[in-house]
């Protein structure tokens, strides 16, 4: 059987997935990078192989099927992976393909949000939980969403109603948790990136300064969400505070029949011999078990909610 492994869409060569490609490589977990974004009908990895899905940035808008007809493609992924609960994250462009696949209304922005600035957070959840009530993050956008329906609103800026949110097994996020100080370097040397900075009245060395202020505040949440360096020898408190997108590899026996049991990140965590991914939407419940195999992939939560509506 082929490996499992997660789907990561790229649209320029610049914008890679920086520290989420990291934390995969951290957790053992198969990804694959691929830029469908000129293609009509993309050679893709089967679907029932895919454990979840990156979405990355990009300079193009959303809903640019014409000139990039990838972009639909995208977007069918994405409401494929929320209807069976695998995971979604979209990253600037990738939050922006998720919402608009959902519903929710593509428009310009006020002005552009480029370099640090601070977003407010407005609700809490496991895959995205804020520690503060405001943080500053890297913007790079001009365009701006609407939260579609069912949706929870996790995090706004002064300028953009929509920072993060999340529906069903989808995290959307606007600003960027993804950029290493390598990274970094990669987007001050592509012209169109220095250009957009300079429009705003930003300088290379205004912005590694920044970044050098603000990466040691905002590493520790990138990890929260995107994974964790050595889940194997978490703390069940870390655990506890570690719930984001994926949440780690592990070894599980199933309950047996008619037995009750409380289902917990600490108890199941050192248990599960495949990765694991905790997901909003469940199929089916057993012995108070929400589980969904995908490939290789056993999706577990605890007690299930309502499926979003808008996923047929």
């Amino acid at each position: 059987m082929t490996q499992s492994q997660v789907l990561i869409v790229q649209h320029v060569p610049w914008e890679k997935p920086g520290r989420i490609l990291d934390n995969l490589d951290d957790l053992n977990m198969s990804s694959t990078v691929v830029n469908i974004a000129k293609e009509k009908k993309p050679d893709l990895p089967d679907f029932a192989q895919v454990a979840g899905l990156v979405i990355m940035g990009g300079p193009m808008g959303a809903l640019d099927y014409d000139k990039y007809p990838g972009l639909k493609v995208e977007a069918k992924l994405v409401k494929a992976a929320i209807s069976v609960g695998k995971p979604v994250l979209g990253v600037c462009l990738g939050h922006q393909i998720i919402a608009t696949a959902l519903g929710g209304k593509l428009s310009r922005g006020e002005s552009p949000e480029i370099g640090f600035a601070p977003i407010k957070r407005v609700d809490k959840h496991n895959y995205f939980s804020m520690w503060n009530k405001q943080i500053d993050v890297l913007h790079w956008h001009n365009d701006v969403v609407g939260l579609p329906a069912g949706a929870q609103l996790l995090a706004r800026s002064e300028h953009t109603k929509v920072q993060a949110f999340r529906i069903g097994s989808a995290l959307g996020m606007q600003f960027h948790l993804e950029v290493t100080p390598t990274l970094l370097e990669e987007w001050l040397d592509e012209s169109s990136m220095v250009k957009d900075l300079k429009a705003v009245g930003g300088s290379k060395s205004q912005l590694r300064e920044a970044f050098a202020e603000y990466n040691p505040r905002l590493q520790p949440l990138a990890e929260q969400v995107f994974g964790t360096k050595n889940s194997s020898t978490l703390s069940s408190e870390a655990l506890s505070l570690m719930p984001g997108w994926i949440m780690g590899r592990m070894s599980l026996t199933s309950p047996n029949a008619g037995e009750e049991r409380t289902l917990s990140r600490a108890s199941i965590q050192p248990r599960l011999p495949r990765m694991v991914l905790i997901s909003p939407l469940c199929a089916n419940k057993r012995n108070g078990w929400a589980r969904l195999h995908v490939g290789n992939v056993l999706v577990l939560k605890r007690e299930c909610t309502n499926a979003n509506p808008l996923v047929k």
